[in-house]
């Protein structure tokens, strides 16, 4: 037995195919090194990574400006606009979190979901009793499923 495979080893034919596979293997390596070839599966990504790192950062210069734009919608003379800013800011650091994770999507669930989890940071802060209305809940609210339906859309727009 272990001279029949000896012979084949040593074969010129089992020579050349290893040959051609080392060769194919190489030039697979060095187009997912240059980037020409890009491989997504469930549990393998190779290739480049630029894409995902443009998602990402359009993802958190959008959410960014569209928190940090939800400031303009309150009164400065009758909320403290450092606390408002402070907030804001908090808001967006979960944001910034799912971002991150990158599970981001549109189903009712996930939405009410992460609607309960900043509605939570904001009261967990020592808000006005206008921030605690069934009104500005429910702007909250709406506010939330907007930007998570905004962050949806621009993943897709780089797929």
């Amino acid at each position: 037995m272990w001279e029949t495979i000896t012979a084949l080893i040593d074969s010129p034919m089992c020579l050349n195919i290893l040959t051609h596979l080392i060769i194919i293997i190489l030039i697979i390596l060095i187009g997912v090194k240059l980037g020409i070839i890009s491989v997504n599966t469930k549990h393998l990504n190779l290739g480049s990574d630029q894409k995902e790192r443009d998602v990402i950062r359009q993802q958190i210069e959008w959410s960014y400006a569209f928190i940090m734009g939800l400031e303009s919608k309150f009164n400065s003379e009758q909320y403290n606009p450092y606390f408002t800013k402070y907030i804001l800011e908090r808001i967006y650091d979960e944001v910034v979190n799912w971002i991150t994770f990158n599970h981001i999507n549109i189903e009712s669930e996930y939405v009410v979901v992460k609607q309960e989890k900043l509605a939570s940071i904001v009261y967990s802060l020592i808000v006005k009793e206008e921030f605690k209305t069934p009104e500005f809940r429910k702007q909250m609210d709406e506010w939330t499923e907007s930007l998570i339906y905004r962050l949806v859309q621009i993943r897709k727009l780089y797929k």
